[in-house]
């Protein structure tokens, strides 16, 4: 049995995205299993890796759940966005402007060109300081094998401080 499961909720496509772990894409609930061991709300990048770290053992079943449709492309376009409006901004003579938010498999980094920005080793260590724990797991070294694993490719591997 596959260790993730996917259960698109809306304009499934069909498409299967390349992993290195085993999973099953649902497009109808009546595929689903009756019970997993875990259930994990919305595909975005988050939501997917903490089912595939549940399922990494092959210990447990995962079903992820997401509303939005599989682009393999990750084209930004509006029928894999969410519709949301700001609120009227006061100090630009209130007028409003489009949220983007990710309404597809990979949440809103699948629209964003997959940027984003991790802190410095000084962030780091200061929020294991915060934490007033003596042998907080949160600093800097404690966290750079899961920044390693969150980017396996050999191309940025060179780049992640050590």
């Amino acid at each position: 049995m596959a260790r993730v499961a996917l259960l698109l909720g809306l304009n499934v496509l069909g498409h299967c995205l390349a992993s290195p772990h085993s999973y099953s894409l649902l497009h109808n609930r009546d595929d689903a299993h009756d019970v997993y061991d875990y259930v994990v709300v919305g595909g975005g990048t988050a939501g997917l890796t903490v089912a595939d770290r549940l399922s990494e053992s092959g210990k447990y079943t995962v079903l992820a759940i997401e509303y939005g449709i599989i682009e393999p492309d990750g084209r930004r376009n509006r029928t894999n966005m969410y519709n949301i409006t700001s609120v009227p901004q006061v100090n630009l003579n209130n007028r409003t402007f489009p949220v983007d938010v990710g309404c597809i498999v990979g949440g809103s980094s699948a629209v964003n060109a997959q940027g984003f920005q991790r802190g410095t080793k000084r962030d780091y260590n200061n929020w294991a300081e915060l934490s007033g724990v003596n042998d907080s797991s949160w600093n800097w070294d404690d966290l750079q094998p899961y920044f390693r694993k969150s980017r396996p490719s050999n191309l940025v591997a060179g780049l992640i401080q050590t």
